[in-house]
């Protein structure tokens, strides 16, 4: 996955060198490593790098309209086996459909952390890009901000996402 984590820690305003990044986001510099040369992070891994930045996940993960793409195995006789488990596909209205690779965090009960960062961006971003951020399906987090909504909790997680930001 293409990103620009690499020219971010090395702006004068950061200046950072992978281990001092990979300290300040609580994971190991060989994984910061593997992220800057293409590995795609966790979900609460890239919302940690967004959140540290001060960025919207679209200018570090994907530059100028990149989609990810699953990088096809060594051909051999299971070539084509392989290639329909790794087939990304979508649905009647656009969105993706599970994949284990996109969608890590689908079943999974949301956290606070996650249902405040959809709340701070789900009027400014879209559900696509929120999808690869939290690791799951688009419906998912439709279903999700229309129960926050009926049940008036959008405002109480937004300012749930500021206090975390000033504090």
């Amino acid at each position: 996955m293409k990103n620009t984590i690499k020219s971010l820690r090395c702006l004068p305003e950061y200046n950072l060198s992978q281990a001092k990044l990979a300290e300040e986001l609580g994971t190991s510099r060989d994984r910061i490593s593997a992220i800057e040369n293409g590995a795609v992070p966790s979900g609460k891994l890239m919302l940690r790098i967004c959140t540290y930045f001060n960025r919207d996940i679209r200018e570090i993960f994907f530059d100028d309209g990149v989609v990810c793409t699953i990088q096809s195995s060594k051909k051999n006789s299971k070539s084509s086996e392989l290639s329909k488990q790794n087939e990304v596909m979508y649905d009647e209205q656009g969105r993706m459909l599970y994949h284990p690779d996109f969608h890590h965090n689908q079943g999974k009960r949301f956290t606070d952390e996650e249902t405040a960062y959809l709340c701070k961006f789900y009027a400014t971003d879209t559900l696509k890009s929120l999808s690869l951020a939290l690791g799951r399906l688009e419906k998912s987090l439709a279903y999700r901000i229309a129960y926050l909504k009926k049940t008036g909790l959008i405002d109480y997680y937004r300012s749930k996402w500021d206090r975390q930001m000033n504090a």
